[in-house]
């Protein structure tokens, strides 16, 4: 065998055990008899432990040790889970341009030093739970699959160092989620987000979405409750309100209220209340109709409610266009069934109708502004519709100037 390019004995294509690539099985078993007494000498040697472009076939774990020098894990694929739970990284940690194809566990380790991700790339969920990092953290260009958010990366119970030592730069945060971290004053900015219907969505929404109202068979339902959605876009509101990037902000507001009108649904499904948690209980086993059905009445469940209306009204009172115009809608209805009702008792010519038809607009707009007293049941819904809809309006320009002054 040839000297490989790090030393050590290479096969023909000049890669060592470690570092070679679409390793056979009897490959793998040398190389995991081999690790062992690898990472035992980098431990003995002088300088730092370089995994450089390792690539580990089978799962390892690294759960309870100690890395007391500075390690370098950059460039390595593991092609199975890579367990660092309970890890203490003494000195700088390197996991920069890593490739986790099936999964990660940071769960309680803990950096003393730098910790560096930069361009690591994260397959399948990756789980940094209640870690602490004491330096700087790096974890910007992360990457990660082409799509909308279907897993996610957990700093969930994180404890970070001050905050301008965070970096997330050009890395999608709706693959994240920081449940329990305080986020609220990391520099947030130059980050991307997953968009869907005009606004930031994380993949814990998606999640919850999935399973409540187009529920695949064999996904089990998962943890995640809507008022962990809602907090979670909670604290990023926070953080976004922190730096006064209001309107980004209120694509976070409109997430935990879209979070908040999931609640009814998930109720219902975990009380066992009929029939929606029937009807769930039949789609999770049958195809087809069973389905079709659950997802219509699971839909009019959401949309239905208090929560559901204000969102079709004024977007939450984020939207200052959505209620202008529902009320030009509102205005225009009553004045053309007015208008038509006019014409058929007193079949006025053309011309006549359109000066009754401009005088009834005058009129319903009067009414629609609480200007006009009521005379019947149609201008009593009309100066109702417009209490509301002059609400949701007055909220919106209130809320815009709370932002901006």
């Amino acid at each position: 065998m040839n000297s490989g390019f790090c030393g050590r004995a290479a096969f023909g294509d000049g890669k060592c055990i470690f570092h070679r690539e679409n390793k056979t099985d009897i490959e793998a078993d040398r190389f995991q008899a081999d690790f062992p007494v690898e990472l035992e000498r980098l431990e003995r040697s002088a300088g730092p432990m370089d995994f450089t472009g390792l690539v580990f076939p089978r799962p390892v774990n690294f759960t309870s040790h100690v890395f007391s020098k500075p390690v370098f894990f950059d460039r390595c694929i593991f092609e199975n889970e890579a367990i660092f739970s309970e890890v203490t990284f003494r000195e700088e940690a390197c996991f920069r341009e890593v490739k986790f194809r099936k999964g990660a566990r940071f769960v309680e380790a803990t950096f003393q030093e730098k910790a560096d991700f930069s361009g690591a790339g994260f397959q399948e969920e990756t789980h940094f739970e209640e870690a602490k990092f004491e330096r700087h953290v790096i974890l910007s260009h992360i990457i990660l699959p082409q799509g909308p958010p279907n897993f996610s990366i957990y700093m969930e119970n994180v404890r970070f160092p001050d905050p301008a030592l965070v970096n997330f730069y050009k890395t999608n945060l709706s693959w994240f989620s920081f449940l329990g971290t305080d986020i609220r004053r990391l520099d947030l900015r130059d980050v991307m987000w997953y968009r869907e219907k005009r606004r930031y969505i994380i993949a814990a929404e998606l999640d919850l979405r999935k399973n409540l109202l187009r529920f695949q068979a064999g996904i089990p339902f998962h943890e995640y409750s809507p008022d962990d959605v809602a907090q979670a876009y909670r604290d990023l509101r926070a953080n976004f309100e922190e730096h006064k990037r209001y309107a980004e902000a209120g694509n976070f507001f409109i997430g935990e209220m879209d979070a908040e009108r999931m609640r009814p649904l998930y109720d219902d499904i975990w009380n066992s209340r009929f029939p929606i948690s029937d009807l769930h209980r039949h789609a999770q086993s049958h195809d087809g109709a069973w389905r079709i059905l659950y997802s219509v009445v699971a839909r009019l469940r959401v949309n239905l409610s208090l929560h559901g209306i204000y969102m079709i009204l004024g977007r939450y009172g984020e939207s200052i266009l959505r209620p202008i115009s529902w009320s030009i809608v509102v205005i225009t209805s009553f004045a053309l069934l007015a208008g038509s009702e006019l014409a058929s008792i007193d079949r006025l010519p053309l011309e006549k109708l359109c000066h009754a038809f401009r005088n009834m607009i005058l009129r319903n707009i009067l009414l629609f502004f609480q200007m006009k007293e009521v005379t019947n049941l149609g201008d009593l819904c009309e100066r109702l519709l417009g209490v509301l809809l002059l609400g949701i309006m007055f909220i919106a320009i209130r809320r815009r100037l709370e932002r901006y002054r």
